[in-house]
């Protein structure tokens, strides 16, 4: 059976005992595809959108928890920007390609998605963005409204093939998406595997990518509405999967239609408000995201745990809080929640 784009279709493989547990977590994402109006315990604050779910823990979860915790500057790093109008972020992304490999263990794999006449260009490549001088010139010619990068450590799989690398590029509700993910979430596999609403299958075998179109899955049914109010659906709707998704492992990632760009930090994220160093207007709009700061000139915020950004040419147009519970806890209904 062919998905979305000629792919084939998977299905997931599962001991008898299994299944059940796993179809819990399919009947979660259902829940969330259906779900057209936002749960009674999420508290929203027009206009930034302020989503907050009260906490949870798992005491069984604490050896999957260190675990992550011992492997995360094992990770994958992101490199994101929206301005105003277009830019050039020359020492921002010189210092995020020396990432892929020589200033931190990320030798896997490189991509740079970057907006052009309103289309995602995604050059990338499996080898060391450190040692590539394809990025080299990129990261100073590159000019752009909207810019999203990723620098990779392999980890599901360990295997660095140009279908496992970052951004990846899918269609849904009418766009363009590209999507780059930090951390660790091989749960989410069998669950987007057995998606029987899956808008798009992965064409790699990452885990990352899996999430990407849980994600997209999740926005489908509310992408697209005219009104305020539904418009904040899809962003409630991306910010319950993120969640959702990250209660099962670690899970920061950058995600655009090239109008909005999202940023979700689970764990480990920042941002800066500044100005590219080109020479363009002083009160430009322009603002950065990377997973550890790039540039001394600039002032690096981290996001608070669980935090979700949306910005639109350079400002930010939305913002929402989520708790995700331990790292390592299984996805659960939102009927548990």
């Amino acid at each position: 059976m062919m998905g979305p784009g000629g792919r084939g279709m998977h299905g997931s493989q599962m001991d008898p005992e299994k299944r059940q547990p796993m179809q819990d977590r399919i009947d979660t994402m259902q829940m969330m595809i259906e779900q057209m109006q936002p749960p009674a315990n999420w508290l929203v604050f027009p206009p930034a959108h302020r989503l907050q779910v009260s906490p949870r823990s798992d005491p069984s979860s604490r050896a999957a928890s260190e675990r992550y915790a011992a492997a995360e500057l094992e990770m994958c790093e992101l490199f994101g920007m929206s301005s105003a109008r277009a830019a050039r972020p020359r020492a921002a992304l010189s210092a995020f390609r020396l990432r892929g490999g020589q200033t931190a263990d990320n030798p896997d794999g490189w991509g740079l998605a970057h907006l052009k006449k309103g289309k995602f260009q995604l050059p990338k490549e499996p080898t060391a963005g450190a040692e590539s001088a394809r990025l080299a010139q990129l990261s100073q010619s590159v000019r752009s409204k909207l810019i999203l990068g990723h620098v990779r450590k392999a980890r599901y799989p360990r295997i660095n093939t140009f279908a496992n690398t970052h951004p990846f590029l899918e269609s849904c509700c009418g766009k363009q998406w590209v999507f780059a993910h930090n951390g660790l979430v091989p749960d989410i596999v069998e669950v987007e595997r057995a998606n029987p609403s899956a808008v798009c299958r992965p064409g790699g075998e990452t885990d990352s990518e899996h999430a990407f179109c849980h994600l997209l899955s999740g926005i489908a049914a509310h992408f697209g509405a005219t009104s305020a109010r539904g418009r904040g659906h899809w962003l409630e709707a991306l910010a319950g999967v993120s969640e959702l998704i990250a209660s099962s492992g670690k899970f920061n990632f950058l995600m655009s239609d090239g109008e909005y760009l999202i940023a979700y930090g689970h764990d480990r994220l920042h941002y800066t408000d500044g100005h590219s160093d080109d020479a363009l207007a002083a009160d430009m709009d322009v603002v950065m995201l990377a997973t550890e700061p790039l540039t001394a000139q600039h002032t690096w915020c981290a996001f608070e745990p669980g935090e979700l950004r949306v910005y639109r040419a350079g400002q930010l147009a939305a913002q929402l809080k989520t708790r995700p519970r331990a790292a390592g806890a299984r996805i659960v209904s939102l009927a548990e929640l």
